[in-house]
């Protein structure tokens, strides 16, 4: 990072700091690995260290960043194992989601919007906002459960679940994300319950292949 001023708005407090840093790490600015110091960004931002070191907590609560004692913050690298373990829970919470809103038809209306969203993104769109989309599908799946409990733990999962996609840009095709959800919401409208959730674990599977293939192409010394 450099020591340039930047200017984060108006309130210069944690949590615009968060979201200022958030975004940099999700859209790539801030690439994984990437060594983030007090100094840095006090210098860049203009906040106290209080303030930076509350981000800090906050992003590595999130999952976005690795707190090492006595030796600083980094943008977090997940790894393979993390990355099974993230898709384990998430199927766990949102198979409960999509076995319910299979059973609830005034719920669909609210899927179709955000799978008529990602069909709408082009080849020319920010891959930030392919995430964006998608992720919002899968929240508003859980969200139809209408517990605050659980929308809560689902919402944990976002920041490691973008991070983990920031690798698939840009050789995923845009197409190929919205084709899936929008299969997956087909299956969800049969009201088939059963089947609902045998898609979503073909939907995941899927997912987690190619954030581990991308991992592992964009490796150092990979010859793939």
């Amino acid at each position: 990072m450099t020591a340039s001023q930047a200017n984060i708005g108006r309130v210069s407090t944690s949590e615009a700091l968060v979201s200022q840093l958030k975004e940099m790490i999700l859209l790539g600015t801030l690439p994984v690995g990437t060594r983030l110091t007090e100094v840095d960004i006090a210098e860049r931002y203009g906040v106290s260290r209080q303030s930076i070191r509350l981000a800090f907590s906050e992003l590595s609560r999130l999952g976005l960043c690795e707190q090492r004692p006595h030796r600083g913050v980094w943008v977090r690298d997940l790894q393979p194992v993390d990355i099974e373990d993230l898709y384990w829970m998430r199927f766990v919470l949102e198979s409960e989601a999509v076995a319910h809103v299979a059973l609830e038809p005034v719920t669909w209306a609210r899927l179709e919007r955000c799978v008529v969203r990602m069909e709408r993104l082009t080849p020319a769109s920010e891959w930030s906002e392919v995430i964006t989309a998608d992720w919002a599908f899968h929240r508003e799946t859980v969200a139809c459960l209408g517990s605050p409990r659980l929308s809560r733990a689902h919402d944990q999962l976002e920041g490691e679940t973008s991070l983990s996609f920031m690798r698939c840009a840009p050789d995923e095709d845009v197409t190929s994300v919205a084709r899936l959800h929008r299969e997956l919401l087909d299956v969800i409208r049969t009201g088939d319950s059963e089947a609902a959730v045998e898609n979503l674990r073909r939907h995941l599977d899927i997912s987690k292949r190619v954030v581990l293939d991308r991992r592992l192409d964009s490796a150092p010394g990979s010859t793939r």
